[in-house]
């Protein structure tokens, strides 16, 4: 069976100014009840909120600060969203959870000091919710951020992070400098569904095998999310899974399932996927248990190899849209190339049938 990716049409997305950091390093991507397209960039606080103008174009842009009630440990720090997702009127959100290698910047006499550099950003920690009215408006009530430390501590009242020190796979990751996209912890996925969060890593990968966190929560008390043992008494149950090397980008729910977007964990081009995983939520293997999955089509399904391009067009966000009257899958990309861009402050994102 032929998987390549059919492309079904483009999506154009007029922003109100000219910023590279915000239409040059998109990586997040969730379409809310009232119809707004919210995307997220790596390198801003802001959430970018369009609304249709046309069933295949979204303008009408404003950058919507999250509410004051959620503080940040670094007022003027990028949170680096990775992750966007809707469920029960709520817009989740997820940063990086990664550290960083300085880049070099074309100084020799510098550069080699730059990359012996590796930072924590406590922003990049963040893992919340934003209450969204019926109209699309972000409003604070109900809207709460998990704990993730402070300016000084990065992430050491993080729960999540305490946690994954602990881990027999990923501790290792967490206690000494491995920087994201050098195959240090880096996630980039978020799927929420009920009382379920599920984390997407890019990194680390183990031989070729890519993960998932499950995580559970409360939040009947006061509207603050609390996390819950997920398997037994651990704060998480772990879903490793046959991704033919490759670390896991974003996550969406299509019906039942979810789908994997996987690429490249380094820094480096190449092919992206998209994955079926059928019924995460009804999969009994691993109620109690982390579990591996492996292809054979039943749990874990290649459904979709995406065109590779060098040097631009990185896959990096999925969500399901339409594309005249049919559902579809709608891609953002980091770092995209020239021939998306119409004008000075618009461009163009993909819109694939879904298999």
């Amino acid at each position: 069976m032929d998987k390549e990716a059919f492309l079904l049409g483009r999506i154009l997305l007029e922003f109100n100014r000219n910023d590279v950091d915000l239409w040059g390093e998109l990586s997040a991507i969730a379409i809310t009840p009232d119809g707004s397209l919210w995307v997220g960039s790596d390198e801003l606080q802001t959430l970018e909120q369009l609304n249709a103008i046309t069933p295949m174009h979204y303008g009408k842009h404003k950058g919507c600060a999250l509410p004051k009630t959620l503080s940040l440990p670094d007022p003027d720090g990028e949170i680096d969203f990775e992750g966007l997702d809707f469920d029960n009127g709520y817009l989740w959100f997820v940063g990086s959870h990664s550290q960083k290698r300085k880049r070099p910047k074309g100084k020799p006499s510098k550069d080699l000091k730059r990359l012996t550099q590796v930072v924590k950003e406590p922003n990049r920690y963040a893992l919340g919710r934003v209450a969204v009215s019926s109209k699309g408006k972000l409003i604070e009530k109900g809207s709460d951020i998990l704990p993730f430390g402070d300016a000084d501590d990065d992430w050491e009242g993080s729960p999540l992070m305490t946690a994954l020190g602990k881990d027999s796979h990923l501790g290792d990751y967490i206690h000494h400098p491995v920087p994201s996209k050098e195959n240090g912890l880096d996630i980039e996925g978020l799927a929420v569904r009920g009382d379920r969060i599920f984390l997407g890593l890019r990194g680390p990968v183990l031989r070729g095998y890519g993960i998932i966190l499950e995580l559970r929560f409360d939040d009947t008390e006061k509207n603050k999310v609390k996390l819950l043992p997920a398997a037994g008494k651990h704060l998480y149950r772990k879903h490793i899974f046959n991704l033919q090397g490759q670390g896991i980008r974003d996550l969406c729910w299509h019906g039942d399932d979810v789908l994997i977007l996987a690429g490249p964990t380094m820094a480096a081009d190449g092919y992206a996927d998209v994955f079926r995983w059928r019924s995460p939520l009804g999969n009994k293997d691993s109620e109690n248990a982390d579990f591996i999955y492996e292809l054979d089509g039943d749990s874990l399904q290649l459904m979709m190899t995406l065109p590779m391009a060098r040097g631009y067009d990185r896959a990096e966000g999925i969500a399901i849209g339409q594309c005249w009257e049919e559902p579809c899958l709608w891609i953002v990309y980091d770092g995209p190339g020239s021939q998306r861009l119409i004008g000075e402050k618009s461009l163009l994102i993909d819109a694939f049938r879904i298999p």
